[in-house]
């Protein structure tokens, strides 16, 4: 089945050689001129040369992106492996996660007896 072409569709799927025989067949005809070829390739090279210098552009971004992270200190408490105050906020989530978990000792002295502890509670005292 054949595919119906659109006006704004440009690609063409032919090889380097036919697209030269053809250059020469329009030229010969004076339906192109040369200039209209020298004007596309000045054209192509223009947008070559533009998506260059926008990619060492991106390029030298990412470098000075690095470049401007701050590189910490190494302190004197970091040198001794004394864990610093500091917590990232995923850190301080997991820190009360795990506060949270661990069980409380009852008022009695830790009997294991209590409720909280998985006892039944019988024989607590009130008061």
């Amino acid at each position: 089945m054949k595919r119906k072409t659109r006006k704004t569709d440009k690609t063409l799927n032919i090889t380097a050689d036919r697209a030269a025989h053809v250059l020469h067949i329009l030229i010969a005809e004076g339906k192109l001129t040369g200039k209209n070829v020298s004007d596309a390739l000045k054209r192509r090279e223009r947008l070559i040369r533009e998506l260059r210098q926008r990619l060492d552009a991106l390029e030298r971004g990412a470098v000075s992106a690095v470049e401007r992270t701050p590189k910490r200190r190494m302190t004197a408490t970091r040198r001794e492996g004394v864990r610093p105050k500091f917590q990232s906020p995923q850190q301080r989530k997991l820190t009360r996660y795990q506060e949270r978990e661990r069980p409380k000792p009852d008022r009695h002295g830790g009997s294991g007896s209590g409720r909280q502890q998985g006892g039944s509670g019988a024989g607590r005292e009130h008061g």
